[in-house]
């Protein structure tokens, strides 16, 4: 039986130039793919650094808010003790005048 031929090396491998052509392309396309990844390190840093100032801003925004809150109990407390003198001297005054007015005579009344 006759052997298979088998194609002789020199006509299946490619030539030295487009070897080197080869390699300068997947040189290219490494370095490419490096810039892409270190690029992405760096968006994902800033991505990181981002969400950090996310977090501080909703922290820093609880504490202004519970604040507020606080303010506006102790505000609308002082209101209500504002309100509640008011009707004490307007009681006071409506007392006062009955007691006087029984005592002044009717016509100044």
């Amino acid at each position: 039986m006759a052997e298979p031929a088998i194609p002789n090396a020199s006509s299946t491998a490619p030539s030295s130039k487009s070897a080197q052509d080869i390699h300068k392309t997947l040189r290219g396309q490494g370095d490419i793919l490096k810039k892409i990844f270190d690029g992405q390190k760096h968006q994902n840093v800033r991505m990181d650094d981002l969400s950090d100032g996310l977090e501080i801003n909703n922290a820093l925004i609880e504490r202004l808010m519970s604040k507020a809150e606080q303010r506006f109990k102790d505000l609308n407390g002082r209101v209500e003790d504002i309100s509640r003198q008011m009707d004490e001297q307007d009681m006071f005054v409506r007392h006062v005048g009955r007691y006087f007015g029984s005592h002044v005579s009717p016509r100044y009344r």
